[in-house]
Order: C-alpha cells, then sequence, then structure tokens
C-alpha cells in the first residue's frame, strides 16, 4: 500500500493519515484515519527525558544490511533490491505517571526500533526490542501495549506476540526470526510484478521493457522493434510531469532503432 507522507508519533506509532494522539491502543482493527505501523503503541511520555530519533536513508550499508535481514526471513525474496529506509526510535522512554515528574531517575524505561524498507513494490517493517521494562501507563488503564500495524481495512494487519497482553514485555525475548527482540513482517504481501515483456495493446509495432516500474524510478526503459532509417529520431514522451527522463544515446541496428532512457524520481 503506497504511502506518501508519515508522522511519528511520541505513543509510539508511525502514522501515514495524519498524528495520531491517542495513547491507549486499541487493541481492535483500526479506522482508516488510524493506519499505522506499531513497534509500540503504549502510553510514552517524553515530556521529562527519553528522546525519539528518526531519519529516512538511501545509505548502501544501512540497505545492505536490511537486505540480508530480508533475505534470511523471506528466502523467496533472496534477490531483492531495497532502495530506500527509514528508522525511528524510541531511546530510554518512561510512562506517563504525573505530570510533575516525580522521581523521573527511578522510572522504568524501553527502548525500540522499526525499519521502514521497500524496493518499491514491496515492503517490510523490521522491529527491533532492545529494552522493555514497562507495558502500560497511567493513562493507558491497564491497557497493555499493542504492537504490530494495521492499515485500516480490516485485510493488511497484524499483532506480534503478546501484544494488549502482559506478555507484550517478552518482545526483547521473543522473535519470528530466531533472533531474540527482531521481528520481521512483509507489510505488503502481494502476488509478485509480472516479469518485464512486450505488449501490444497500442498502435505500432515496438517493445517497451520492462512494461512496469516501481514508484521509486531507477530503472532502464529499453525501446526497440521501431524502424526507422539512420538518418531519423525518435523522442521518449512520459505522461508523468513529477519525472526526471534522462536519455541516452540511440543505436541504430540492422535498420531497427533501440534507445534506452533511464526514468527516476526525484527524492
Amino acid at each position: 500500500m503506497a504511502q506518501s507522507t508519515l508522522w511519528v508519533n511520541e505513543n509510539g506509532i508511525l502514522s501515514f493519515v495524519g498524528p495520531i494522539h491517542d495513547f491507549k491502543p486499541w487493541c481492535n482493527p483500526v479506522v482508516t484515519q488510524y493506519r499505522m505501523i506499531a513497534p509500540f503503541w503504549a502510553d510514552v511520555d517524553t515530556r521529562c527525558s527519553g528522546e525519539v530519533y528518526f531519519r529516512q536513508t538511501t545509505n548502501d550499508s544501512v540497505l545492505k544490511k536490511a537486505n540480508q535481514e530480508i533475505a534470511n526471513a523471506f528466502p523467496e525474496m533472496h534477490n531483492i533490491h531495497l532502495k530506500w529506509a527509514f528508522i525511528a526510535t524510541w531511546y530510554n522512554v518512561t510512562s506517563f505517571q504525573d505530570l510533575e515528574c516525580k522521581d523521573e531517575e527511578d522510572r522504568l524505561r524501553n527502548t525500540f526500533q522499526v525499519s521502514l524498507v521497500t524496493n518499491g513494490t514491496s515492503s517490510f517493517a523490521i522491529y527491533y526490542y532492545n529494552e522493555i521494562e514497562w507495558t502500560t501507563g497511567d493513562v493507558s488503564n491497564g491497557i497493555q501495549a499493542q504492537a504490530g500495524y494495521d492499515f485500516g481495512d480490516r485485510t493488511h494487519r497484524a499483532s506480534l506476540n503478546g501484544s494488549c497482553t502482559p506478555a507484550v514485555i517478552n518482545l526483547t525475548l521473543t522473535s519470528n526470526v530466531n533472533s531474540p527482540g527482531k521481528w520481521i513482517l512483509n507489510t505488503q504481501p502481494s502476488a509478485a510484478p509480472p516479469p518485464p515483456e512486450c505488449q501490444y495493446n497500442y498502435t505500432g509495432d515496438f517493445c517497451l521493457i520492462p512494461n512496469t516500474i516501481d514508484a521509486l524510478g531507477g530503472v532502464s526503459l529499453a525501446v526497440s522493434g521501431i524502424t526507422l532509417s539512420s538518418t531519423e529520431t525518435a523522442i521518449c514522451r512520459y505522461y508523468d510531469p513529477s519525472a526526471n527522463v534522462t536519455e541516452i544515446d540511440a543505436e541504430v541496428s540492422k535498420n531497427e532503432y533501440s534507445k534506452t532512457c533511464d526514468i527516476s524520481y526525484p527524492q
């Protein structure tokens, strides 16, 4: 499910429609306005201590590590090439107890992180739990933290083991990838895109490979099968005002015009 924006919320979630100020987990399917990735939806309080960090990156070393983790978790995706990651960390955060931040140095602390990674077609959430000492705060009325994701359509949702129960405190010890404290979920399970092929549902007789690209761009498009003389030219036009198109010199072979164009999107 493609998203163009996201919000990092104090309460331990990433949201995609707007900020979410609800510190009490629903523990039931959410509405569309609450579409979220929830590493630890709980009554987090950062007013007096604790930090929330976030960044997006295309760093090769970060993506290489994520590639390996996804390949280990989903062997059928061993050739995946991730292009982008968003990393959010809740560091040393406490739960809400009072307005005056009394006895702040004695409070229990949580540190957890989520990484959203994608190749433009498939998307994953990697959850890391470094330290979990508390699971609910005063505002939550005893409702335990919820972890997983929910896109608000009652279909695309999943919860990590122990969510909304006291057992959620064991997220540092449990895993679905045989690595305590680490969980990896495919947040966009769907059929694989069709392989590159020629399609002839248009006027003319030429081949465009591939016929689909992902939203992140950076894919070469090969156009062939157009018969032109050595003095004629052709222009690639894309019906996409936000695209940046870089043309590469054409080659003429056996009276057929072959051109490769790179298409990429602004980051």
